[in-house]
């Protein structure tokens, strides 16, 4: 099935037609007279192309080598053959490229691939008569056959002190510089003012088509009868099957620099021999198939749009014949505005623009890793576009909850370096989800990367099984509830490091809703109330505790303003695994700061306002004894401890959004004695 999708990616995309050529990097272009001999002046053209820099932000720099539409080599070169019309240096002159010594004609690879470059040309000058080839095998007369041409040309190509230490290299002599040979691709141009010699509809590009097909295909050693068969992946019967699948595929992380294979077969072990089928007949596939699908596969990951690389894999996912609908998936899971989440649902509905495509599409996706030159495939998805549309809804649904703006003076002091108290108080800690686009217009859904670097110390130490987890979750609907320890231990580090900051950090408490809600394990007794995008009143006593927390730190922070390290920092880690050991501790704590509250006239009716507050969760627990204090649970499972940091985010969400709520109101002149005072309290601190 996947060589078969792979395949018909290819068929649309005409990948087949066209294999005979692709684009190459060629640094050095060699410009020659008709009669062969070496234009005058600067016959050296050197080839650069426009690359960003890594070193400077929004900056650009030349690199040696530009893409040219050039021959492809029909196969794999294992060694003493040569690419047709554009080479290293070794094949093109015949010496080495560090050196500029005359390549030994001692039947090595190397001496096989210097006569191999210049056999191609002159069996397609002896097939076509072209003049431009008539031109290089004139060239080659003159400067390579003997050691008189050989010295001629040391006017453009010779020894040259290079670099930091002036060490003696082979270069190509310019009149301005010099460019060392070694792992260069070199090319040809007849003519100062002529064209490229190889272009599509040229005579050149008809024979070349002609010849890489029958390289390629006809004179395999698997065209005799013997070896025809019904190929697996068109079902076409009298094909000629591939024994080997030669088209090699690059892209996949951890694949050697020439690449690997996505189907090989080991002839050294009998127990890959299925029924005494040896190399390619366990699984047919015939020797265009097997060229087609790998085409298909390495377009797809070389297509920035398609393909996600994470760790030591890389997904790609596509839409067949549908590269907009493609981007728009893309686009989802790496920025997922609000504005363009609603936007691409609203795109499949009646008069949308990808409606056409919900009911006769499908969608794939496929996860590829590497083990030694061989590809693995770790993940395949193919399924109506529909169904993938559904899931990502739910998965958007599912991680839908209410963020908490970081506050402009926040924001201004965490973008200055500087620290509001030890625990960063109102400040959000590095890695903190941030709210909003650049414009500052809105908060963000959040991105497939931003969730996964919360299970890790940073993202770069992200696993790529994670990746794989969320992937699933958004394309399948399963429950990555296999992140949930390492989620919720980096959310108790943060607590640690950041305090009551952590309310920022809107892709934790995201992931959190989305594995919670998820869950399979809780018996029809134990099953909670699914959690929504804002506060719920629920009788969980895991919820109810984190809410707790959260309006214990309001009122420290009331009493006592920012300290070094507040009531989160200190006791979220044990408070959210053994409450009954930490909470009756803190309450001793909250009478003595509510106390101080009391006593102080302009802060009286805040202490009041945040008793109420307390009262009104205080009676959402089951006592102790009539009328005595609540009973918290002794310890908390995995699920109940992240029930308890969204009950904690989801309080200071609410509050967060009375205070909006309050401000909104004291600005349109709202003077009712409804305010509440805890809200204008906070406002005032705000603004401090």
């Amino acid at each position: 099935m996947i060589l078969q999708a792979l395949f018909q990616h290819a068929v649309e995309a005409r990948l087949v037609e066209a294999m005979e050529a692709k684009e190459r990097l060629v640094h050095l272009v060699l410009t020659i007279r008709p009669d062969g001999s070496i234009a005058e002046g600067s016959p050296w053209q050197v080839l650069y192309r426009t690359i960003a820099d890594p070193k400077k932000k929004e900056a650009q720099k030349e690199e040696p080598g530009r893409p040219l539409w050039m021959p492809e080599f029909p196969g794999v070169n294992s060694g003493g053959k040569a690419n047709f019309l554009a080479e290293a240096c070794d094949k093109v002159l015949g010496c080495n490229g560090k050196t500029g010594e005359p390549i030994a004609d001692d039947g090595q690879n190397a001496s096989k691939a210097y006569l191999h470059f210049w056999q191609r040309i002159a069996d397609a000058h002896k097939a076509t008569a072209d003049p431009s080839l008539t031109a290089l095998l004139a060239f080659r007369d003159r400067y390579l056959a003997t050691p008189e041409g050989r010295d001629a040309l040391k006017s453009i190509a010779d020894l040259r002190p290079f670099g930091k230490n002036d060490l003696p290299t082979f270069c190509a002599i310019t009149a301005t510089q010099v460019i060392p040979l070694d792992k260069k691709t070199i090319t040809f141009k007849v003519g100062v003012t002529s064209g490229p010699m190889f272009e599509k509809g040229s005579p050149l590009h008809d024979y070349w088509k002609g010849e890489f097909n029958r390289e390629r295909f006809a004179d395999a050693p698997e065209s005799s009868a013997n070896n025809r068969g019904v190929c697996l992946v068109t079902g076409l019967e009298n094909q000629q099957i591939a024994e080997v699948h030669r088209t090699l595929i690059k892209g996949v992380p951890g694949l050697p620099p020439i690449g690997g294979y996505l189907v090989s077969f080991d002839t050294s072990t009998p127990s890959l021999s299925s029924y005494g089928f040896e190399r390619g007949w366990n699984a047919p596939v015939s020797e265009q198939a097997a060229a087609a699908y790998a085409l298909g596969l390495n377009e797809i990951l070389a297509d920035k749009v398609c393909r996600r690389r994470f760790g030591n894999a890389v997904l790609c996912s596509w839409i067949p014949s549908e590269p907009e609908i493609s981007e728009a998936f893309s686009l989802l899971f790496d920025t997922p505005a609000q504005d363009a989440v609603k936007k691409f649902f609203d795109a499949f509905e009646g008069q949308g623009s990808f409606h056409h495509a919900l009911d006769t599409r499908q969608f794939r996706s496929l996860t590829l890793a590497a083990n030694g030159g061989r590809i693995v495939v770790r993940r395949w998805l193919d399924e109506p576009l529909r169904a993938a549309v559904a899931a990502l809804k739910r998965w958007f649904t599912d991680l839908d909850i209410e963020p908490i703006e970081v506050p402009r003076k926040a924001a201004s002091v965490a973008k200055a370096g500087g620290r509001k108290g030890k625990n960063q108080d109102q400040t959000p800690s590095d890695d903190v989800e941030p709210i909003g686009d650049s414009a500052g217009t809105g908060p963000l859904p959040l991105s497939i990367y931003a969730l996964a670097a919360t299970t890790a110390r940073v993202a770069s130490e992200v696993q790529s099984t994670v990746y794989d987890a969320l992937y699933r979750a958004a394309l399948e609907e399963t429950n990555p509830v296999s992140l949930l320890p390492s989620l919720l231990q980096r959310l108790r580090i943060s607590a640690a490091q950041s305090g009551n900051a952590i309310r920022f950090q809107t892709s934790r408490f995201a992931l959190l809703k989305l594995i919670l809600n998820r869950s399979e394990k809780r018996s029809m007794l134990e099953r909670q109330p699914m959690l929504e995008r804002q506060l719920i009143e629920t009788n969980d006593p895991a919820y109810n505790c984190g809410r707790l927390l959260a309006i214990l730190d309001d009122i420290q922070y009331a009493a006592q303003g920012d300290v070094g390290a507040d009531v989160v920092a200190r006791f979220y880690g044990n408070a959210s695994t053994f409450p009954r050991n930490v909470f009756p501790r803190l309450l001793r704590l909250e009478k003595h700061h509510r106390s101080k509250l009391v006593k102080n006239q302009k802060k009286r009716h805040v202490g009041i306002a945040l008793g109420r507050k307390l009262d009104d969760v205080f009676a959402l627990f089951r006592p102790v004894s009539d009328g005595g204090p609540p009973d918290f649970p002794g310890t908390l499972s995995l699920q109940e401890q992240g029930r308890f940091a969204l009950g904690f985010h989801q309080q200071k969400a609410k509050d967060n959004r009375d205070l909006k709520e309050y401000l909104a109101r004291k600005a349109a002149g709202d003077t009712s004695p409804d305010l509440d005072t805890t809200d204008e309290f906070l406002a005032d601190s705000a603004s401090e």
